[in-house]
């Protein structure tokens, strides 16, 4: 008796993923992940150097209003830098 081959049982074998096939879809999965994580570091390290930029901006334009405040109200700077002085020692000697 001839022995018959199920064609659809064949087929399914023969689709199936070999181990190098699933190790190359795995490297490329790992390739792509590392290609993401590198892209995601750029975009933050990116991001955290303008905000550093903008921050130091704000910061020397924060100085230079104040620098001009106290050049031209000498007297007003002195009185409330004694005022807050003053409030801070209160603070902190409780």
């Amino acid at each position: 008796m001839p022995t018959q081959i199920n064609h659809a049982e064949s087929e399914t074998f023969s689709s199936r993923p070999t181990i190098s096939d699933v190790r190359a879809d795995a490297a490329t999965v790992t390739s792509d992940v590392k290609h993401l994580a590198k892209d995601s570091v750029t975009v933050a390290k990116d991001t955290v150097v303008h905000s550093a930029e903008d921050i130091a901006r704000r910061a020397e334009s924060a100085h230079s209003q104040m620098c001009s405040y106290v050049k031209s109200n000498p007297t007003a700077s002195v009185l409330i830098a004694l005022g807050a002085g003053a409030l801070i020692g209160r603070l902190f000697s409780r």
